[in-house]
């Protein structure tokens, strides 16, 4: 059995490169698909659901990057390589900036072809083991509650490894986190420590692109916002506090709870800091009509990891650490 991974469709109206890129790829062991126009494309899109699209930027019936622009809205993990014959730079940059994994000319250079081919299967592979990853981790913390309820109490080393594994994570995939996941993590941060159980914080959900390209207008250290897809602004709010001064405390938790339970579920997450930076708190204000009494105290960034940071070196320990006094 062919694995998903390798399940092409090929959109071209030229019979001739239809069936030489097919009878190629079919050498390679992938399942592949044809369709002459956009139109028979996209049907065949909806009832295949391959994982790899090759789609000519002239097609009879609608522009390819028409045909790319669907796709993508319905099946973001779905990689798409345009390719043409008569494209101009403004196409291929239109073509990467609507989503495309890659742009190729005509005549077509099987070789490159391939390349690129094998480079979306190989990550495609690997966002197929994250997505098992994940699954294995959802169960797993699904799995885990207080003995008293008659059921498994939390693995102590897997919460600690937890803890201990997190790190900042600024480069990010085209797969966007669903509501779900984002609820998940809200759950979480609203479960946080507060003084008092005061809660005295509200969240900002930041999923438009046209409104998380403008942070980094004014917020000098938010670069990772132009590739990724959500962000969680957590802000405080004065009129809720029962302890004044405590709010930091409280939004501090609820950030540190979204960030842990990001690293939990798969996603990767960095912490930015807003609050007490004026400029950047005037500038959440303005961009997201914030009330006047409610703070804006940090911005967490989240998407699915493009890669992984490596462990960056903690100060020994025995140097900070003292014991019963200084």
């Amino acid at each position: 059995m062919i694995d998903s991974s390798r399940k092409i469709l090929i959109i071209d109206d030229e019979p001739n490169i239809r069936t030489m890129v097919a009878k190629i790829l079919e050498k390679h062991v992938f399942d592949v698909l044809t369709a002459a126009d956009g139109a028979e494309g996209i049907s065949l899109f909806r009832s295949a659901r391959p994982s790899l699209m090759l789609v000519d930027i002239g097609l009879p019936d609608m522009s390819g990057l028409e045909v790319l622009t669907l796709v993508k809205e319905e099946s973001p993990a779905t990689q798409v390589i345009i390719f043409s014959g008569q494209g101009t730079a403004l196409d291929v940059a239109n073509a990467i900036r609507l989503g495309a994994t890659d742009y190729i000319s005509k005549p077509v250079n099987m070789s490159m072809l391939l390349h690129s081919i094998n480079r979306c299967v190989d990550w495609m592979e690997l966002s197929q083991e994250h997505d098992r990853y994940v699954r294995q981790l959802e169960r797993e913390f699904q799995s885990q509650s207080l003995e008293s309820s008659g059921q498994k109490t939390p693995d102590p080393e897997a919460m600690l490894s937890l803890i201990r594994s997190r790190r900042s994570v600024r480069a990010y995939t085209d797969r966007v986190p669903t509501d779900a996941v984002i609820n998940s993590l809200l759950a979480c941060a609203f479960n946080a420590p507060s003084a008092g159980n005061e809660q005295p914080w509200h969240f900002i959900v930041i999923k438009d692109r046209s409104v998380l390209t403008k942070i980094p207008e004014f917020h000098p250290y938010s670069a990772m916002l132009k590739t990724s897809h959500c962000a969680i602004l957590v802000c405080g709010d004065m009129n809720l506090q029962k302890f004044p001064g405590n709010w930091t405390l409280d939004c501090s938790n609820a950030t540190m709870n979204i960030l842990l339970a990001a690293h939990a579920i798969g996603l990767g997450a960095v912490w930015l800091g807003v609050h007490p930076e004026k400029d950047r708190e005037e500038g959440m204000r303005k961009l997201l009509s914030i009330p006047e009494g409610v703070v804006p105290f940090a911005l967490v960034v989240l998407g699915y990891p493009a890669k992984l940071p490596e462990s960056r070196e903690r100060k020994p320990m025995e140097e900070r650490i003292h014991r019963n006094a200084w």
